[in-house]
């Protein structure tokens, strides 16, 4: 079990598979823990459960297979659980199963415990001392949660077989992400800088495979005419801007074409109702200017398969429609 503390104060330990502990010393966060351990083949553990009595604990589950929940050990466990639904679900459902079970357990130990009194009066029973079960504290996942100190965050992300949930976990000024099980990449752009990531095999696989496609993409087009397809529809969009009125920032002899960074003309008051109407009315996102130039210069990507004819088209058109 690996750790490290931030400079809040905050300890995060690495314990096994996608379960980590973070903890600022009276609350703490666990993450797929318990599981069932060695499960599908992945990482056997041991976790001395004792130790966490007394603290105030908290684990997140991200879906119901078990290298991510131990519904039998949970259940042993005085800790709140947040879970997606189907989860919450199956744990009430084997609660009351386990119930049944354990008062048919404790009706066989009480059967035989009397057979070997008869037996032999005189022998040494030792008592069987089942686990205790508690009834859990399970909340469904929401899209925002406080946890105490904590504020998280709930991705819906898909995985085969079952219902996913990411989360981020942020708390003491750190971001802490976990995937579970997805392989979605998608929802990674949506995700804010991260201080720690703990994600699954499957987003590198899908990672690769985007990465290879891109890269066969590229090999037919050629990297030369990439580069000039990138340079035509930089100077495209220059021109249409130009046309409107809007000048941009950098000379064009400086100028990256994947990056157009566009002045934002006099009259327009509220840049960001702008931005808004971009997104909301024609699918179109750009980005606010930064640091010294906020409120000052757009920044309009144009660079991968977004540098064609079409785009630049629909984009000088979007901003026509906006602007007037």
């Amino acid at each position: 079990m690996s750790s490290y503390a931030t400079a809040q104060e905050i300890a995060v330990n690495f314990i096994a598979n996608a379960s980590i502990r973070i903890t600022d010393g009276k609350q703490v966060i666990f993450t797929d823990i318990p599981y069932v351990s060695g499960a599908f083949g992945h990482m056997i553990y041991t976790y001395p459960y004792f130790v966490e009595q007394n603290n105030d604990v908290t684990t997140l589950i991200t879906n119901r297979f078990n290298d991510h929940i131990d519904q039998e050990k949970i259940l042993t466990l005085d800790w709140d659980i947040v879970a997606p639904d189907d989860v919450v679900s199956d744990l009430k459902s084997k609660y009351q199963e386990l119930i049944v079970l354990r008062e048919t357990q404790l009706a066989e130990i009480k059967k035989n415990t009397e057979i070997q009194k008869l037996i032999n009066p005189n022998a040494v029973i030792r008592p069987v001392i089942l686990e205790e079960l508690i009834e859990p504290s399970v909340t469904v996942a929401k899209e925002e949660m406080t946890i105490g100190n904590a504020k998280v965050t709930t991705y819906d992300t898909p995985t085969a077989g079952s219902k996913n949930l990411s989360y981020l976990i942020d708390w003491g000024g750190k971001k802490i992400y976990l995937a579970g099980d997805t392989g979605d990449v998608e929802h990674l752009s949506a995700l804010p800088p991260l201080d720690m990531a703990f994600i699954s095999p499957w987003l590198f696989e899908n990672a690769m495979y985007a990465l290879h496609e891109s890269l066969l993409i590229l090999k037919e087009e050629g990297l030369e005419n990439a580069w000039q397809r990138h340079t035509d529809m930089s100077a495209k969009l220059r021109t249409g801007f130009n046309e409107m009125g809007i000048e941009y920032l950098v000379d064009p002899a400086c100028a990256l074409p994947q990056l157009n960074t566009i002045k934002i003309p006099d009259h327009i008051t509220d840049e960001a109702a702008i931005r808004t109407r971009l997104l909301n009315e024609h699918n179109l996102e750009i980005g606010a200017g930064l640091g010294a130039l906020a409120g000052k210069v757009w920044r309009v990507g144009l660079m991968g398969h977004s540098a064609c004819q079409e785009n630049v088209d629909k984009c000088l058109a979007a901003f026509k429609a906006v602007m007037n």
